[in-house]
């Protein structure tokens, strides 16, 4: 093999390379959400949010598996003050 297919076989591996990079970098979107069985504010979310969050030691920017004891913790947290879990 000659050095210009050398090249050229190295030049299409990189590009490649940096395309599926690119691809796999998208992040996922939510599947669910909260909604107050009853009538809260979206400040009443986010302190309550907040407050079982940090009861937690949950950080929201990190996603959290649904099977995790955290995330079964946090559920019940959500839930006790008057939240469904919902899908979208």
């Amino acid at each position: 093999m000659n050095i210009r297919k050398f090249l050229n076989h190295l030049i299409f591996i990189v590009f490649f390379s940096f395309l599926s990079a690119c691809a796999n970098s998208v992040q996922s979107r939510a599947t669910h959400y909260w909604q107050a069985e009853t009538a809260k504010t979206e400040r009443d979310y986010k302190i309550d949010r907040g407050a079982c969050s940090r009861q937690h030691g949950i950080d929201d920017a990190e996603a959290m598996p649904s099977d995790s004891i955290s995330f079964e913790a946090y559920r019940d947290c959500m839930v006790a003050r008057g939240y469904v879990l919902r899908t979208y």
